[in-house]
């Protein structure tokens, strides 16, 4: 393995990796046999950490017969085949240590890992191939353990230690998974709320002068942003600019700007996106420890040669939702089930905001709170609930609350901690149902934030909603019913059109939507 490492090192870097701390866990997909190679990935004890105890395989034991540097790759691969037989990933999860390595003689770990540049690809070759026979996942431990034996992955004393292993499991009446068929996944545009969705999200590294690169960023995309208005003879932000290091200084100061590095920005369509991502990035992208597209992306109907907007940045990152599944933006929520779905590591928060929207990301706000710009002041209007996404919608949520996922834990917690916080609100509302079912209103929402901390809250609820079909401005009104938040200063925050945007309204080319003002 260090062999690899070296050869394949950074020339800059070298063995010195840096990871993004928002990552989230990674799942390797098992493959299928005889149609997809499947993937296996090689694993030291210290990542095994007793993964087999599912399939009842000590791979937290030495092997007998081969080195101790290549003892816990052999079992990773052995543990990983059977872990796919029952239905099992692997999956990488967010480092929560750092471990300082002492010296090592290279040339002496070489000798020691030799088998593992030698084996390894026939050992992949032989398991992506190989098929039991046998239905008891027990019985298939033992006959690859012979197997791995016969082929001098190992020796036959290992073979002999996983039978006996098994044979005590079963006299002490341990109850082994069952093996299970392979399901195919796959993406279905008429579906509403599949599992199996286009998305794909990319992480910048973290290293020493990623403060200087993100200001040379922001600069440049400034002055891209300045090119395109001045098609518009709108120059007013032509100015002299500081340099990379001034810009990253003065930003390092900023708590605000900080904040939005330690959080995630959402940009949902009501529509299939077409022209205006490649602004949008420009816009907001540097500025936030992560940007996330949501809505329906079609790749090849996007048009990126569009002369009056700035073409699409790589790399792009983005969850798919169906036209269904958006609606023409009456679930536009959705998106943030999505995005829990990632289970990104270390984000301070999420902004939600629609892509006809502006957002003056410089106001600060507490980032611990969630923060409505408007809040649920609109109690006594609202003509979606005479829609079938109205009250119908919330007739159903109800049932599906108190009927359809009664004995549902997961969704039983989301309905009580929903009850908990109207209580606590407002110590008059005695009834969940009843304030759920109650047409009080709606909250005009195209831009909101969610601490990290209340993410599972909020996707939860919104998955209900969104199974019942709920409206997307009722369904975060009845959110807000159930949550503490801050509405955004009052100075800074208007849903009419600005001057600005007004001048820039008349000027603007005719293709461009119009967009509000947050903050």
């Amino acid at each position: 393995m260090i062999v690899f490492r070296l050869l394949h090192a950074d020339k800059q870097a070298g063995l010195n990796e840096a990871f993004n701390k928002m990552a989230p866990s990674v799942v390797l997909e098992k493959g299928r046999l005889r149609r997809k190679k499947q993937t296996f990935k090689k694993l030291g004890s210290s990542q095994l950490d007793r993964i087999c105890c599912i399939v009842c395989f000590r791979s937290d034991d030495s092997c007998v017969s081969v080195q101790i540097m290549v003892t816990d790759i052999w079992r990773s691969y052995f543990a990983q085949k059977l872990l796919h037989m029952i239905g099992e990933n692997i999956a990488f999860y967010p480092v929560n240590a750092i471990q300082i390595r002492n010296a090592h003689n290279y040339l002496s770990d070489f000798e020691s890992e030799r088998d593992v540049y030698l084996k390894t690809e026939k050992i992949v070759e032989f398991l992506d191939q190989w098929d039991c026979s046998h239905e008891d996942i027990s019985e298939c431990a033992v006959l690859l353990a012979e197997e791995f034996s016969k082929r001098d992955f190992w020796g036959v004393a290992d073979a002999k230690l996983v039978r006996d292993w098994i044979f005590d499991l079963r006299s002490i009446g341990y109850q082994f998974p069952p093996r299970t068929n392979e399901t195919d996944y796959f993406i279905m545009e008429q579906v509403r709320g599949a599992n199996c969705r286009r998305a794909d999200v990319e992480f910048d590294t973290e290293k020493e002068d990623t403060m200087i690169e993100k200001s040379a960023e922001k600069l440049r995309m400034f002055g891209e942003l300045t090119d395109w208005c001045a098609k518009a003879n709108f120059s007013d932000f032509l100015r002299k600019l500081p340099s990379p290091p001034q810009l990253a200084t003065s930003h390092a100061k900023n708590q605000v700007l900080v904040n939005l590095q330690k959080s995630v920005l959402v940009i949902t369509g009501n529509y299939p996106w077409n022209r205006t991502i490649g602004l949008l990035q420009r816009m907001y992208q540097p500025y936030f420890g992560l940007t996330i597209f949501c809505g329906s992306w079609f790749p090849e109907k996007y048009d990126d040669s569009n002369e009056n907007f700035p073409r699409m940045l790589h790399p792009f990152n983005y969850i798919h939702l169906t036209e269904a599944e958006m609606n023409k933006g009456y679930a536009a929520y959705y998106c943030m089930s999505k995005v829990k779905d990632l289970r990104l590591g270390n984000v301070l928060g999420y902004y939600v905001m629609a892509d006809d929207s502006t957002f003056n990301f410089w106001h600060g706000i507490n980032p611990f709170l969630v923060m409505h710009p408007s809040g649920d002041l609109h109690r006594n209007s609202g003509v979606w609930w005479k829609e079938p996404v109205g009250m119908r919608a919330a007739l159903l949520a109800n049932k599906l609350f108190t009927e359809v996922y009664k004995y549902d834990a997961l969704v039983q917690a989301i309905w009580h901690q929903f009850g908990r916080g109207l209580r606590e609100k407002n110590p008059k509302v005695t009834n969940a149902s009843k304030n759920l079912t109650t047409a009080d209103g709606w909250s005009v929402s195209d831009m909101y934030y969610i601490p990290a901390n209340g993410l599972d809250y909020h996707a939860g609820l919104m998955e209900v909603f969104f199974e019942a079909g709920l409206f997307h401005e009722i369904a975060i009104a009845k959110y807000l019913h159930s949550v503490p938040y801050l509405r955004a200063d009052q100075q800074s925050y208007s849903l009419e059109r600005t001057p600005v945007l007004l001048n820039w309204r008349i000027r603007r080319n005719l293709n461009m939507e119009e967009m509000e003002d947050y903050f």
